[in-house]
């Protein structure tokens, strides 16, 4: 039986980029603790800090999407391949792929609909700072067990989106805010419904006045409908089938913005909606 030889370093070095990636997406606290505990005479006892080590604890880049502010959200959910995004104040995306598979490499994608764009983005490697160009419709990388790509992305036209979180509307009768470890922004609305006061309004602003594309992204266990009623007119039905109340799942119909602000309400008279994430108008 041949025994496989393992690269400690390597394997430290792997697992610490991952660790890194995931703390800076979920904006994790950066805490020192001083000598009172002993963790100065620890550390020594490690010694020095490796090239790895360094980098991760010295990149502008990676430090700058820990302390933006915004956590995350889990957009892609498929068994080892996970990807979590999060929309930063300057309109780019932060978007973090992972392959948690302990053998096998993946192919992890996500498409730039999920992370709430459309058209093209301009990707830039967050840990190499390197620029890795225009990339239309979608993002993939192949990914080694443990493994993660940390990517901005800065939408460049094709497309132009408007996402709203469900948290950020005017919540009506038993609508609550609730947190989601897979929604966008990692909250969610829940108990929008099954009755006509519990419901979720939403300002939208449009340039001109036209028809739109509305994505409604929800979680649910199951089959459930959302009703849409764009600036008080006729409502139409959005339905959902999903499998867990954290992951959300998508589905659009066309709308009539007007010109200025409209008011997009979701709501169901007779029974509960799918826990609202957020939608996009494109």
């Amino acid at each position: 039986m041949t025994t496989a030889i393992v690269d400690e370093q390597k394997l430290h070095d792997l697992l610490g980029r991952a660790i890194v990636d995931f703390g800076a997406v979920s904006t994790a606290p950066l805490v020192i603790i001083g000598d009172r505990l002993g963790l100065y005479r620890a550390l020594a006892s490690q010694g020095a800090l490796t090239s790895t080590d360094l980098a991760m604890l010295t990149n502008d880049r990676l430090l700058g999407v820990d302390q933006d502010g915004v956590a995350a959200g889990r957009v892609v959910n498929s068994g080892s391949n996970q990807v979590w995004r999060k929309r930063e104040a300057s309109g780019d995306f932060v978007v973090a792929l992972f392959n948690t598979a302990t053998s096998g490499t993946s192919t992890v994608s996500v498409t730039w609909a999920q992370v709430g764009f459309t058209g093209s983005g301009r990707v830039t490697d967050l840990w190499s700072g390197s620029d890795k160009g225009t990339i239309a419709d979608s993002y993939s990388a192949s990914l080694r067990p443990g493994e993660t790509r940390l990517i901005r992305v800065h939408p460049t036209g094709g497309g132009s989106t408007t996402a709203v979180e469900g948290e950020a509307g005017a919540l009506g009768g038993r609508a609550v805010a609730a947190s989601c470890s897979g929604c966008s922004g990692g909250q969610k609305v829940r108990f929008i419904g099954n009755g006509a006061a519990n419901d979720d309004t939403l300002a939208v602003s449009a340039a001109a006045a036209g028809t739109r594309t509305l994505t409604v992204f929800g979680a649910v266990d199951g089959t459930r409908s959302f009703s849409v009623s764009v600036n008080g007119g006729a409502a139409q039905t959005v339905t959902l089938t999903g499998s867990d109340f954290n992951t959300p799942v998508s589905a659009a119909v066309t709308v009539s913005l007007a010109a200025g602000a409209n008011s997009i309400r979701l709501f169901n008279d007779s029974a509960f909606t799918p826990d609202l994430d957020r939608i996009t108008i494109t």
